[in-house]
């Protein structure tokens, strides 16, 4: 009865009846490019309710700002950023969600993903195609080491407004990644998700 929640992140308008008003409620964001996320509400007059944002679980870390200004007016609340305060026509929140890129490791229990990670940004999982990574030894384990550092590239052509990582790796030449979901799109070649990634660069593992 007095609380909006948001679920999805993409751009969009709508319209919320309560029961003595209306909100109007917009929502502007380059998700999952970026994690940077501005609501704009527009209630029919000035009105209490709570505003609740869904933390998506691969998210550590974000930040608030209502009308341009952070502080501490919202709590965590199962998996919601919740902001309770009146609301006047023009205000705005913006959320930003910390995007770095990660590697993760597979449940151990799937043997066939051990000593491999993933390579994921955001909610996005990325993989690697031949077409970007010709000079890579595709009859051989292709690998990203613990030191590796990845940078941030637009996309181009079929691939244009995406968001690409490119990595460098003492073991080997630089790798491209591009969005799982975008894979087979342009050329015949392989792909390969799961990496090799050597745990350590010593011969032997102490317990």
């Amino acid at each position: 009865e007095n609380e909006i929640f948001v679920n999805l992140y993409m751009g969009n308008e709508t319209h919320v009846n309560f029961d003595e008003h209306k909100v109007y409620i917009t929502q502007k964001t380059n998700y999952p490019w970026d994690g940077r996320i501005n609501i704009g509400i527009k209630p029919s007059k000035p009105s209490f309710f709570s505003l609740r944002m869904r933390i998506p679980g691969w998210c550590k870390s974000f930040k608030v700002s209502v009308n341009g200004e952070t502080g501490n007016d919202f709590h965590i609340e199962n998996g919601y950023v919740v902001i309770s305060r009146k609301w006047s026509s023009g205000d705005s929140v913006e959320l930003a969600l910390d995007m770095p890129v990660e590697l993760v490791a597979a449940d151990p229990r799937v043997i066939e993903n051990s000593g491999k990670h993933v390579v994921q940004r955001g909610p996005l999982v990325y993989c690697i195609e031949q077409a970007d990574n010709k000079s890579a030894n595709w009859d051989n384990k292709i690998t990203i080491d613990q030191k590796a550092t990845f940078s941030l590239t637009s996309g181009k052509g079929k691939l244009q407004g995406m968001t690409l990582l490119s990595t460098k790796s003492q073991q080997q030449n630089g790798l491209t990644f591009i969005p799982y979901f975008a894979w087979d799109n342009r050329e015949p070649g392989k792909m390969k998700v799961w990496i090799d990634y050597p745990e350590s660069d010593s011969l032997y593992k102490y317990q």
